[in-house]
């Protein structure tokens, strides 16, 4: 419960990186629609790349040499409103906000990126909004959980320990309402499609075909609009019970067909590099894996990472002794798509050997108990 929270404090850190200010400097762009301007105190050289995703990778969109003063000035051509990214030379993006035609003021220091603030058009006014009671909902969650190690103890008052606990199952679902509600009430703007298959993402519900059914046919034809359609369409082929998706995944020399594992259990993993929770799930993954892969169980997992560097590190310090492949698109995964896994990372998926769903979004500890109990039942 612990990781859960530090997961939501680490999505709206990487979410909610933000800035307020104006300057002018001279940019290598072309010009566009949108002009980002702003200053970075403390940063006092080095380049400065405006990016975009497209299909998984970040592309450079303009780029500017930092000078003493900090300012910059930079420019893009959006066809629709779309989260854009400040990056600093390779490093991954330190900077995320709405870009929408008009001008996005920004102001933020080199030594507290995380607390960078914009101001722009519509969706970067909600866009604040919504992050502000995100941050307010993991503070109280972290506060509930607290309490709930503190009961645990051994010294700890155990009368408590339920009520500690309901009440963080109770902010838990408060929060997903305000998600739903908020998606919903901004349903005629870009952010609310974003919203909701970011956040709203432990599978099909029948809130997310009311989600969709609010949002006007601009919206639903927008970037965010197709890809929260896509999800929600992929969502409800890919429930517990239902045949898994074939697919295919290759990186470099190795390859992988889920055909190639039928009539074994498999577990598969979308995870995060750089992050100490991710990093923990796929440790304990590896004692369950070292338990059950004699008797049939089989594990894919692939990372979903820009940084080459941080992938890299990861991939050789945890060591996995299952396939691991990289999806070519950086922040945009195979996986994922094929089973409707977005937001909270490490997501999951067990196939039985005959291809049935039976687990979506399952720890390593309860792959382990899945597993006993089916063996038991033989």
């Amino acid at each position: 419960m612990v990781k859960n929270t530090i997961k939501v404090v680490k999505m709206i850190r990487i979410f909610s990186v933000m800035f307020l200010a104006a300057a002018v400097l001279v940019s290598c762009g072309r010009g566009g629609n949108v002009v980002v301007t702003g200053t970075i105190q403390g940063a006092k050289n080095g380049t400065l790349y405006l990016q975009h995703e497209v299909d998984g990778l970040y592309r450079n969109v303009d780029s500017v040499e930092m000078k003493k003063n900090g300012r910059f000035e930079l420019s893009a051509d959006v066809d629709s409103p779309e989260v854009y990214y400040l990056a600093f030379g390779k490093s991954a993006p330190v900077i995320s906000f709405f870009a929408e035609p008009g001008t996005v003021n920004v102001s933020a220091r080199i030594d507290s990126l995380s607390s960078a603030k914009v101001t722009g058009g519509k969706n970067q006014e909600l866009y604040t909004s919504f992050m502000e009671y995100m941050r307010d909902f993991a503070s109280r969650k972290n506060d509930a959980y607290i309490k709930i190690l503190q009961a645990s103890a051994a010294d700890g008052n155990k009368d408590s320990l339920q009520a500690y606990s309901n009440a963080y199952s109770g902010l838990e679902r408060r929060q997903a309402q305000f998600i739903a509600n908020f998606a919903v009430t901004n349903a005629s703007y870009e952010i609310a499609p974003l919203i909701a298959y970011t956040f709203l993402n432990k599978g099909y519900s029948p809130i997310l075909d009311t989600i969709k059914s609010k949002m006007p046919q601009n919206i639903l034809a927008s970037k965010y609009g197709r890809e929260f359609s896509s999800f929600v369409e992929q969502a409800k082929n890919t429930l517990v019970g239902m045949k898994a998706p074939q697919f295919e995944m290759s990186q470099d020399s190795l390859s992988f067909s889920s055909e190639d594992y039928a009539g074994k259990y498999m577990f598969l993993v979308v995870w995060a590099a750089g992050d100490e929770v991710n990093s923990d799930y796929i440790t304990s993954l590896k004692d369950v894996y070292a338990k059950w892969h004699g008797k049939g169980l089989e594990v894919l997992s692939s990372c979903i990472s820009a940084d080459d560097q941080q992938y890299g590190y990861d991939t050789y310090y945890l060591s996995m002794p299952w396939t691991e492949i990289r999806d070519a698109r950086g922040v945009k995964n195979t996986v994922a798509e094929k089973f409707a896994l977005t937001g909270n990372l490490p997501a999951s998926v067990l196939i039985a050997p005959d291809g049935t769903i039976l687990a979506k979004y399952i720890t390593p500890s309860d792959l382990d108990k899945v597993l006993a109990y089916l063996q038991d039942k033989k």
